[in-house]
């Protein structure tokens, strides 16, 4: 993650969000999309370099003035009819933000959004986000099954790996992993990577 690049991609969508010619409700949703991800950005790697996943990364340090901004744009989205790709990201954003941890996320809700995004985005990005999303709601079997078959990314594997485990599969579970540190591409994805194997 750049900081910079993130803060000025904010920056952007919202002047798109005011001005007469772009104005739309498209251009809050992805005002409030770039919002709410924004402030998950002291999280994104931990003290020690570590990249943190969604549930590890410590809520309390989230910026709630980003999150506020965020929710104001995706309130402002819902005038008119046009449903986008980037209402529904933002969606699942907003979801995230507002829970109090991980364990308390609507994830059956979130199921069903992410459900409606492959309609308009079927990439296997939004696949792996929905079985994970499958797995928090209905359980690690379902989420195994929920996985693309192979979409070759760290995170895939570790996805698999975190099901695996989860179902007591240790040996499985282990494979993976290593695998997804075969693929991590930068420091902090192969520390997190390290450290879901040990």
């Amino acid at each position: 993650m750049q900081p910079e690049f993130c803060v000025e991609a904010v920056r952007l969508a919202r002047a798109l969000a005011r001005h007469p010619m772009t104005m739309s409700p498209a251009s809050d949703a992805l005002a409030a999309l770039l919002a709410l991800t924004a402030a998950r950005l002291p999280t994104r790697v931990g003290p020690d370099g570590v990249a943190q996943l969604l549930e590890d990364q410590p809520r309390q340090q989230w910026d709630r003035g980003l999150i506020a901004l965020g929710l104001a744009h995706l309130d402002r989205s819902a005038r008119g009819d046009e449903l986008t790709v980037w209402h529904l990201r933002a969606e699942i954003a907003s979801l995230h933000a507002m829970a109090p941890s991980a364990a308390e996320t609507d994830w059956a809700h979130i199921v069903s959004i992410y459900d409606r995004l492959l309609d308009v985005d079927h990439s296997p990005v939004v696949e792996l986000a929905r079985a994970v999303a499958i797995g928090r709601a209905d359980g690690p079997a379902a989420g195994l099954a929920a996985l693309p078959a192979s979409e070759g990314s760290p995170y895939g594997e570790a996805a698999r790996g975190v099901f695996l485990s989860e179902l007591g599969r240790s040996e499985e579970a282990r494979w993976h992993f290593k695998k997804a540190l075969a693929l991590a591409r930068t420091e902090p994805e192969r520390r997190l990577m390290e450290k879901r194997l040990s």
